[in-house]
């Protein structure tokens, strides 16, 4: 059992750290190496809040001390969403969204998110000996709500730009309203709050990379007190939300104004510390694999009863980087060889 702590408040914290260095004065918010390293971490507070969840839910062990992590998980989609829309703005702020965009995203994420869901299907047909052609084609084509959240959030990207006609204010304030329709649909028709509480943060993104260049030099100058400030906000409206949660519909109202607190917090740490972690910085490429394989993983060796709950954690940890390693190097080369 010990195992579980040394990894979630040892190997887990070094990882992120080492190598870290202090700062020269930044001239962006992040750059490509702080997006694959805040991806990373993000990804991995996913993981393991999944995991301890198992472990809480399956009577495999309620460790106390690992409750912040499903804290955390929630944390971790949240910077995810707004590290997206903040690298999306910057990558095509002066381009022309084209074909090419979505191109890129199927065939980068959409396909390989069908491929994985339909193999894992399969093993698990293979062990309940029980195949629906209904599950399959929906566990397939949207199978994951966050992949599929994700996918709208890029439609949103593209038919804002196009609406906007290369005005960049309009493009940042037409996703925002069709974010908030969006969460209003979801609302409406009742979906798990998750579907909807973190979506503002992805046009958060794309705003402070919009307003980047003039928020840089207050916040540098006068980095401590927006630092106090920003940790205490998320900190609060964090708390609360861990109280509330499930109470009202407005407490995600509360989730989404903390996860843009700690989107800025995020920001300032990155510009004055530099995380060199090559840990990270793997499953921060890899993220879209390590989510996806990490939770049919979870599904799929839960069903094995003769395995303990905590072999299971430790197999999904294992087997969960080595198959996602796998999987993107076999899609690696295959757009090398000309599919893109």
């Amino acid at each position: 059992m010990i195992g579980i702590y040394i990894i979630c408040f040892i190997v887990f914290p070094i990882s992120i750290c080492f190598p870290c260095h202090k700062s020269k004065l930044a001239d962006e918010c992040l750059n490509k190496q702080d997006s694959d390293t805040i991806k990373g971490i993000a990804t991995s507070f996913v993981i393991l809040a999944h995991l301890t969840i198992y472990l809480k839910n399956t009577g495999g062990g309620h460790f106390k001390a690992l409750d912040i992590f499903n804290v955390m998980g929630g944390m971790g989609v949240l910077l995810f969403f707004f590290v997206s829309g903040y690298g999306l703005y910057k990558g095509y702020s002066c381009k022309k969204i084209g074909v090419q965009f979505w191109k890129k995203r199927i065939i980068n994420v959409y396909i390989p998110c069908i491929i994985i869901q339909f193999v894992f299907y399969i093993c698990e047909t293979v062990i309940t000996q029980k195949f629906d052609i209904g599950v399959l084609t929906i566990n397939s084509l949207f199978g994951a709500w966050f992949i599929d959240v994700i996918l709208i959030q890029y439609f949103i990207f593209f038919i804002t730009w196009i609406i906007a006609g290369g005005r960049h204010k309009k493009w940042i304030v037409s996703s925002f309203l069709l974010s908030v329709v969006v969460a209003f649909i979801f609302w409406i028709r009742e979906f798990n709050p998750r579907w909807y509480n973190g979506l503002m943060l992805f046009p958060f993104g794309m705003l402070i990379a919009y307003l980047e260049k003039s928020i840089l030099p207050p916040i540098q100058k006068k980095w401590l007190i927006f630092f106090i400030v920003t940790i205490i906000l998320s900190g609060i409206s964090g708390i609360a939300f861990t109280l509330f949660k499930g109470t009202t519909g407005w407490i995600n109202v509360v989730k989404t104004f903390s996860g843009m607190c700690l989107s800025i917090l995020t920001c300032i740490i990155f510009m004055k510390v530099k995380f060199n972690s090559k840990i990270m910085q793997y499953i921060g490429k890899r993220s879209l694999y390590f989510y996806l394989v990490h939770l049919n993983l979870l599904l799929l060796l839960g069903m094995f009863k003769n395995l303990q709950e905590i072999s299971v954690c430790y197999l999904v940890l294992i087997l969960t980087f080595l198959i996602s390693s796998g999987l993107y190097w076999i899609h690696s080369k295959i757009i090398s060889i000309g599919w893109s």
